[in-house]
């Protein structure tokens, strides 16, 4: 007989709160992080057991893993963040993962190597940065038609589509600009500070 999934729910009030950070200091496998316009607290988070240690300080919301390797079955753990606060995102490896990130006024990301994420992005406020501070494998990153977007690569690619661009087996570094980079006033940098086996980058 297969146990049933024991989940536990955690919010921490609003408060005054002018900016956040979500600091997954551990990394995380398994995760969906979004906005959810209609809350009145800082962030919520549903998530499983074994749970992160969950602290918040001033706007920081910190969940930290006790172990990184995680069960990729079942339902993901989730956060869902207040909308009308700037955020920060920073985070150690992240592996089957989905931030949606489309309704926040985002001010920077920064993980360490990803695989199998999902990035969506909001319309960039002038221009902001994405980091991965690692290598990057099955990441997608997606933004508004109207934002611009470069991407550097500090090693080797296998494959990087870039919005109608493809390219295959590259050795070393590589930067590509979006169209219109020149002249945009909001623009992404997304920098990949490893090498690279698979990269989408596109508009919806």
């Amino acid at each position: 007989m297969v146990s049933p999934t024991v989940t536990q729910t955690l919010e921490a009030p609003l408060a005054g709160t002018t900016s956040g950070l979500l600091d997954l200091p551990n990394g995380a496998a398994h995760i969906e992080v979004s906005s959810d316009p209609g809350t009145e607290t800082l962030y919520q988070a549903r998530v499983r057991e074994p749970a992160p240690v969950i602290e918040t300080d001033n706007g920081r919301v910190s969940l930290r893993y006790r172990r990184f390797s995680r069960m990729t079955k079942g339902n993901p753990d989730q956060v869902r963040l207040n909308p009308d606060v700037p955020w920060e995102i920073t985070s150690g490896p992240l592996s089957h993962a989905a931030l949606d990130l489309s309704a926040l006024r985002l001010v920077s990301v920064t993980t360490g190597s990803v695989s199998r994420l999902s990035l969506d992005l909001p319309a960039a406020e002038g221009t902001r940065i994405v980091t991965v501070r690692g290598n990057a494998g099955g990441l997608t990153v997606r933004r508004p038609a109207d934002t611009a977007i470069r991407v550097r690569i500090k090693g080797g690619s296998t494959r990087v589509e870039l919005d109608s661009d493809v390219f295959a087996s590259i050795g070393g570094p590589t930067t590509w600009n979006s169209q219109g980079h020149e002249r945009a006033e909001s623009v992404y940098e997304l920098h990949v500070e490893g090498s690279v086996s698979t990269l989408r980058v596109t508009t919806r």
